[in-house]
């Protein structure tokens, strides 16, 4: 009964040598934090086209020359010389909505305005970032858009008109 006391001890001890012993459980110190910022789906509503007005070529131009719009609505024809302005004027006008308080981006592409088979670059404006202000609890925010065609003696008549891609989204 000695020896089968023994090989029990034995056998035991060896069991205890060949499990690895473990560490008791250790939390993350500072604990890391869950966050989730939930916003409301973006609109873009277009209430106003753009309008340069009438531009007027003169005989004497050589180069070219710029009619702008700022988003302001301040028109800038050329250098007054061989360009002459008139009409109405008209600057772009936005509406975004979406989250209340949350801060958008507002992205202006540049696109041809066409009449016929030719055509001007149209620059648009910059306009930045936009905050959506709480009106009729509906983040909201409205902004305006100008632009700009170069022109020159060899530009075409006619009406040149062409969409303007605008794009918001959260910053």
């Amino acid at each position: 009964m000695n020896n089968a006391l023994r090989l029990a001890a034995l056998a035991a001890s060896m069991a205890v040598a060949a499990t690895p012993a473990f560490a008791a459980p250790v939390s993350a110190s500072p604990a890391a934090t869950a966050t989730v910022t939930i916003v409301r789906s973006l609109t873009l509503t277009a209430n106003q086209n753009l309008d340069l007005g009438t531009v007027v070529i003169g005989n004497t131009i050589t180069g070219s020359e710029t009619v702008s719009l700022d988003n302001a609505g301040v028109l800038t024809c050329g250098l007054g010389v061989n360009l002459t302005c008139s009409g109405v004027t008209q600057v772009a006008k936005y509406t975004a909505t979406g989250s209340t308080g949350q801060s958008v981006v507002v992205t202006v592409a540049t696109s041809p305005l066409l009449s016929g088979a030719n055509s001007l670059t149209f620059t648009p404006n910059a306009h930045g970032n936009v905050v959506l202000a709480a009106v009729a609890g509906i983040g909201t925010g409205k902004f305006d858009l100008g632009g700009a065609v170069t022109v020159s003696g060899a530009t075409k008549d006619g009406v040149y008109s062409g969409d303007m891609n605008v794009t918001v989204d959260y910053l």
